[in-house]
């Protein structure tokens, strides 16, 4: 399901009237046929039953403040997605312990967490066919965190990693 919503304020005093919002919410169940040989198991020999699709998150949204006038734009976008699972087994996780005497195979599966991040776009258009842009992603720095999913209670293991502001500058031409 995705519900979205677009519009500009042309009916403001100027220089308000080049104002704009956008703002869009989705909402997707998956569910992965895994094949019982494939299936995640955590490290007490239990499984997990249905996982959603890798990559996709139940919820995301994003919002969307733009302002478009005279060649000139500006946009700042807030986007963020719910928890989504990355891999069921990754580099290492897999394996087969000697576990009290009993040989055991574990694959635990591997979410990220809820992210949401601040992006802002600047662009001048000028000579009707060149754009030169200048654009910022992930403005407050925000850390992206990884969890390995384990039917333990409070045995889940969490891991970070920073996600860098990234600066862009670019000229663009029409023909």
């Amino acid at each position: 399901i995705e519900i979205g919503f677009t519009k500009f304020f042309d009916s403001l005093p100027e220089p308000f009237d080049g104002l704009g919002i956008n703002a869009n919410y989705t909402y997707i169940d998956s569910e992965s046929k895994i094949p019982p040989a494939a299936e995640p198991t955590d490290t007490d020999g239990s499984t997990y039953g249905e996982l959603p699709y890798v990559g996709i998150s139940k919820n995301s949204f994003n919002v969307i403040g733009m302002y478009e006038k005279d060649g000139f734009s500006a946009r700042l976008a807030y986007n963020w997605r719910s928890k989504y699972l990355v891999t069921t087994g990754p580099n290492g996780w897999n394996g087969t312990d000697n576990w009290q005497g009993e040989s055991v195979r574990w694959m635990l599966p591997i979410y990220n967490d809820d992210y949401g991040q601040l992006d802002m776009s600047l662009g001048y258009t000028f000579l009707d066919n060149y754009t030169v842009a200048f654009d910022v992603y992930n403005l407050t720095q925000e850390e992206t965190k990884g969890i390995m999913d384990q039917n333990v209670a409070g045995e889940n293991f969490a891991y970070y990693y920073s996600q860098d502001v990234r600066y862009s500058l670019s000229l663009r031409a029409r023909f």
